[in-house]
């Protein structure tokens, strides 16, 4: 037969299981686990550069995540409107290194994931110039 059962689950990890039955026997359990996240990780912090510091073209952007997270995606703009991309990347690493035109100046953020696909909300955004 089918059975229907429907319940609220609060965040956490839960093991369903299952087992057959009739009037002599019974199976062994059958067992699934489940694991119920929707709270976003905290955003990745910028260490480096400072905002509006200088760099060079062969140095990295960097920064600290949180245990929460497993990725970032950095944005890059132009200038601070954010209304158009030089950049956009998904970066499992924590530094990537941006080959920006020398004597511009641009603006970074990053928004963080987690493994249940959870993202966080934009971070800081920081000026640097690239000499």
């Amino acid at each position: 037969t089918t059975d229907t059962a429907r319940y609220t689950l609060s965040e956490g990890t839960y093991t369903w299981k299952v087992r057959a039955q009739n009037s002599t026997s019974v199976s062994a359990y059958s067992s699934r686990t489940l694991t119920i996240d929707i709270t976003a990780p905290v955003v990745s912090v910028q260490s480096f550069p400072a905002n509006k510091d200088t760099i060079s073209g062969t140095d990295s952007l960097a920064w600290i995540r949180s245990a929460a997270a497993i990725a970032d995606t950095l944005f890059i703009y132009p200038d601070s409107l954010v209304s158009s991309l030089v950049f956009k990347g998904y970066v499992t690493d924590q530094d990537y290194t941006f080959p920006g035109i020398i004597n511009q100046d641009y603006f970074w953020r990053l928004k963080s994931v987690d493994a249940a696909g959870n993202w966080s909300t934009y971070g800081t955004l920081r000026k640097f110039w690239v000499k």
